[in-house]
């Protein structure tokens, strides 16, 4: 299984590129969460030029926890007023289809035609309590979500994550901007057939890698 933290954050306009250059160097973030133990994935998503996503994948949810105050002294740290953090999430996969990435090279954004470069949808769901279970047999069956997105050209990975017994975070990750924007409409629709009495969305983002570290997560059911 797989662990997630996920933050949004503000970040000052016209300093994002400062923050990425920051968080990339010797003594960065990335650096950071590598040294760390269970560690599998690190990126920080582009959704617009002052709104930042980080995220991060762990072997265990403690590990993921523990990446929480570590990003948090880290940006106090070496960030300071540049950013505001809005939301943070810890969150277990129920599943994860595919690969988030093929390597554990950094990819820019500026590489554009590059398949490595992963684009990521990105939504947070308030669901009715205690059918969380239900949502994800509904989403994993025949004409199911996971099988829809599988088939999709640009599929890369697509995973329901728990946060806790009311919320949870639908993440899949592509290989163009278009293919994540699709995404976005394709899941609509499918909830509004499928889940509408039993979910409602709270957030949706559509971002672009500024950089991806590591293979981010095995396939796994």
């Amino acid at each position: 299984m797989n662990h997630v933290r996920v933050a949004t954050y503000d970040v000052r306009q016209g300093l994002a590129a400062q923050v990425a250059e920051l968080v990339q160097s010797p003594g960065g973030m990335v650096e950071e969460f590598r040294a760390q133990p269970g560690f599998r994935a690190y990126s920080m998503l582009e959704i617009d030029p002052v709104t930042y996503i980080s995220l991060s994948i762990w072997e265990t949810h403690e590990e993921a926890e523990n990446a929480v105050g570590a990003a948090a002294t880290w940006a106090a740290t070496h960030l300071g007023s540049r950013i505001h953090r809005t939301e943070n999430l810890v969150g277990d996969a129920l599943f994860w289809d595919g690969a988030a990435a093929d390597s554990d090279t950094a990819t820019s954004s500026s590489d554009a035609g590059s398949a490595k470069v992963n684009h990521v949808r990105y939504a947070t769901f308030e669901v009715t309590d205690g059918v969380v279970a239900q949502v994800a047999e509904a989403v994993s069956t025949p004409g199911g979500m996971r099988e829809i997105w599988r088939n999709q050209p640009g599929f890369r990975a697509y995973s329901l994550i728990e946060v806790d017994p009311i919320t949870f975070i639908s993440l899949s990750v592509w290989d163009s901007h278009d293919a994540a924007e699709l995404a976005v409409r394709q899941g609509a629709e499918w909830v509004a057939t499928h889940l509408n009495d039993r979910i409602h969305r709270t957030s949706n983002f559509v971002g672009d890698a500024v950089f991806w570290e590591g293979v981010g997560a095995a396939s796994a059911s």
